[in-house]
Formats: structure tokens, C-alpha cells, sequence
């Protein structure tokens, strides 16, 4: 089975939309695209076929970081 490669776009600052196999070897890219956000969000998964922990723990962290400045991640 091929890998595809994650990609994140993000809208406005406020929405992001992920596509591909997220597995620890890309999670940079996701990174990148998370440090930018600083107000509330909406991450789309629909076209995400697969997510590692490593992924799930970087969304985690994200999460928590908006949710500390009173912000949200949905």
C-alpha cells in the first residue's frame, strides 16, 4: 500500500482541513500548520485516512494551548 502524504490547508486561520495518512514520519507538517493557529477552530478529517498517536498527540497539545487562551479546537 502507498503512503500518502498529509496535507493541511488551513482557511482563515480558523479552519483546517487534513487529508492523507498522518503517521509520525509527517507530523512536522502538521505542526507547522497547528503552531499558526491562535483563535478558535475547525480541523475537517473527512478526507484524513489514517492518523498515528503521534498526530492525535500534537492535536492534543493544540487543543490544550486554545483552550488555555480561552479558545476552542472542534
Amino acid at each position: 500500500m502507498e503512503d500518502k502524504i498529509v496535507r493541511c490547508k488551513i482557511i482563515n486561520s480558523n479552519q483546517v482541513f487534513i487529508s492523507g495518512r498522518l503517521n509520525a514520519s509527517v507530523t512536522s507538517k502538521l505542526v507547522e500548520a497547528l503552531e499558526t493557529i491562535k483563535d478558535n477552530c475547525i480541523i475537517d478529517f473527512k478526507e484524513l485516512e489514517y492518523i498515528s498517536s503521534a498526530g492525535l498527540g500534537e492535536l492534543i497539545q493544540t487543543y490544550s494551548r486554545l483552550k488555555d487562551s480561552g479558545k476552542s479546537l472542534s
